[in-house]
């Protein structure tokens, strides 16, 4: 469904719907940019932000059914660095490759390394980013814990949310009311 009034796209994001192969232009050293392919492949759930200060203008659609791509309107973005890009590809891609996430969403999602992951929470289990999105600190959360090859479900308290140093994205704090030892830690 197009938007009915123009949108202001500046400070807007967006997450790559589909795969797409961009052509890449030498930034950095010389040696840098001999060195760099001519051509990257972004993954679909790669976290993209406008280039410029425009609108998205009447032609802006919703995003595509699944496995389909429309025409609609060219933005030109470029990537958010999330720790996977090597460098800070600018493609142009139309409306319909894309999705239109919240600086919320945006914050959540860049918490997560991995593109194919990425998408996959946006795309497949909006619910589970949304119950993110809701979390305040203190509320009581359970926690899949990855221990070896078990995992279990272990019952805590939300105590920080918001940045860390040397961390992308929002980070979440969990205090778990029982003691584990060494183990990893998913969803909240």
């Amino acid at each position: 469904m197009a938007s009915k009034q123009e949108e202001p796209i500046n400070g807007s994001y967006f997450i790559l719907q589909f795969d797409k192969e961009v052509e890449t232009k030498g930034r950095g050293t010389l040696l840098q940019v001999q060195s760099q392919p001519k051509h990257q492949k972004l993954l679909r759930g790669t976290l993209l932000e406008p280039v410029s200060q425009t609108s998205l203008g009447s032609q802006w659609q919703d995003p595509p059914r699944r496995g389909q791509r429309g025409n609609g309107k060219i933005i030109k973005l470029k990537c958010l660095q999330t720790g996977t890009e090597p460098y800070p590809y600018e493609l142009d891609c139309f409306s319909s490759e894309i999705q239109r996430i919240t600086k919320d969403e945006m914050e959540l999602l860049s918490a997560i390394s991995s593109d194919n992951e990425r998408y996959q929470i946006q795309h497949d289990e909006p619910d589970l980013l949304r119950n993110a999105l809701s979390l305040k600190e203190n509320m009581h959360v359970s926690v899949e814990v990855k221990c070896n090859t078990m995992k279990q479900t272990l019952p805590g308290i939300v105590r920080y949310i918001g940045p860390l140093p040397n961390e992308r994205g929002r980070q979440f704090g969990i205090e778990l009311y029982v003691r584990i030892d060494r183990c990893q830690t998913s969803r909240p």
